[in-house]
């Protein structure tokens, strides 16, 4: 017997367990799996029923969509670039440099992954819009307008930073010490060390310590 039948076994002598899966299987399949066959099925049928791709062909025709759509990319782009620098700063800060109130520091790195998803866009609103504290009632700006590409960069940034922060740090922490040591040691400076060691990981090829 193998291990899927005797996992399926298992279900079949808890019922309740059974019944779950039964229903989370069809809630799947009523509210997501038929809407957007639904959808699909309206979008390459024309009114008089026959299969057409006009919908989609016209929607790449149209200007506003493509611009919509390199907007999208831009914007994407420039916020990965960003978050995975943020969050290797803040990897870097976690995992290297020794200071007080460390479980303080990593709570407020992962605080955007556990806050609700408006919470960052109200508080970059309260605080950089039009009459925002920062903006209207520190700086005394009147014109500020953080609306459009620079606001969604910054909002998007804060709220995918973790992401990068997590995965780097749980990198860097498997990075063998001994290695870092084995550069200084050759005569590689820090920024040596860090640029062709640290920043590369924990590498197998020796050519990063010799070239160090």
């Amino acid at each position: 017997m193998n291990k899927n039948t005797a996992g399926f076994q298992k279900i079949l002598r808890d019922p309740m367990l059974f019944i779950t899966i039964i229903l989370v299987i069809f809630s799947l399949f009523v509210f997501i799996v038929l809407p957007l066959y639904e959808v699909l099925k309206q979008s390459l049928v024309d009114l008089d029923g026959n299969f057409t791709l006009k919908a989609y062909i016209g929607a790449f025709k149209s200007s506003s969509n493509v611009q919509a759509i390199k907007n999208t990319l831009l914007l994407g782009t420039i916020t990965g670039i960003l978050s995975t620098i943020v969050g290797y700063i803040f990897a870097y800060a976690e995992t290297y440099i020794k200071m007080p109130g460390k479980k303080i520091f990593n709570l407020i790195a992962l605080l955007p992954m556990i806050s609700p998803p408006f919470a960052i866009s109200l508080s970059i609103i309260y605080l950089f819009g039009s009459r925002g504290l920062i903006t209207y009632s520190l700086l005394g700006l009147r014109d500020f307008n953080i609306y459009g590409l620079p606001g969604l960069i910054l909002v998007q940034t804060l709220s995918f930073f973790p992401m990068a922060y997590l995965i780097l740090s749980g990198v860097l922490r498997t990075i063998d010490p001994s290695m870092e040591e084995a550069s200084q040691n050759l005569g590689g400076s820090r920024w040596d060390t860090f640029s062709k060691v640290t920043f590369y990981g924990n590498s197998r090829d020796d050519n990063c310590l010799f070239n160090s």
